[in-house]
């Protein structure tokens, strides 16, 4: 998986930015079940992944 860029600074693709700018953390991972054709997005920077929409 690619690097991903958030808040100015890169993490692995497995990680993500956590309440620390700057600090990769790992990413929480979560079971959701959509119709196809439609993708979660993230909506905000919660390092807990949980607000989607």
């Amino acid at each position: 998986m690619d690097s991903i860029y958030t808040h100015g600074t890169y993490c692995p693709g497995d990680t993500t930015i956590n309440l620390n700018p700057g600090e990769c953390g790992r990413i929480v991972k979560y079971l959701i079940i959509l119709p196809l054709g439609y993708s979660a997005v993230q909506t905000s920077g919660l390092p807990s992944g949980n607000e989607f929409q």
